[in-house]
């Protein structure tokens, strides 16, 4: 038999389209699922990334305040705090800036240990209000790559549990007729 040939006749097997009496429909039914999903899931998978960069540009426009946040200057009235802070290089320090004719006092980020007096830049908002730096590019692009490649991953798992899921009921369903079939056929229990 050539190489072809075999891999043909692989292929007729596993999709159960050999004509084999001893295949049973839940056999047909679980090797044209797996066929389903494994069709499934390339639109699927390309579908759902497309969605999660889009949901990620969108976050990220809505982070950046879509051109709404200012970078200001701001001059520290009390010293920052020497005290150090697990996984933070910074702390808040109150301080002092003006934004759209009006001075704010409020608490900005400072680094530990930073002197009264000294100028921090810090973004604001449109009410000149304190907000967290909007994410460089690099971060933006960074997350992109992640749900490029998560969304894809999700949707194989969820069509993984899927067949796990069929493959189960199938397999409750050959167990009720093995022993509904054991029953009819299997040795009495007459001694």
């Amino acid at each position: 038999m050539r190489a072809a040939d075999a891999r043909r006749a692989r292929l007729m097997r596993r999709l159960a389209l050999d004509r084999n009496e001893l295949r049973r429909t839940s056999d047909r039914i679980e090797a044209w699922s797996a066929l389903a999903l494994i069709i499934a899931f390339v639109p699927l998978a390309v579908l759902s990334a497309a969605w999660a960069v889009s949901w990620v540009h969108a976050g990220a426009a809505k982070e950046q305040g879509d051109g709404r946040l200012r970078q200001v200057t701001a001059v520290l009235v009390q010293a920052a705090p020497a005290a150090y802070v697990p996984n933070s290089a910074t702390i808040s320090a109150k301080a002092r800036w003006t934004f759209a004719g009006s001075v704010h006092v409020g608490s900005v980020p400072a680094t530990p240990g930073t002197p009264a007096g000294t100028a921090v830049r810090i973004w604001v908002d449109a009410a000149g209000d304190v907000r967290p730096p909007p994410p460089t590019t690099a971060q933006v692009t960074a997350r992109v790559v992640l749900a490029a490649i998560a969304a894809p991953v999700g949707v194989a798992l969820g069509l993984w549990l899927v067949w796990y899921a069929l493959r189960w009921l199938l397999d409750r369903r050959r167990l009720a007729s093995w022993a509904e079939a054991w029953s009819s056929y299997g040795p009495s229990r007459k001694r």
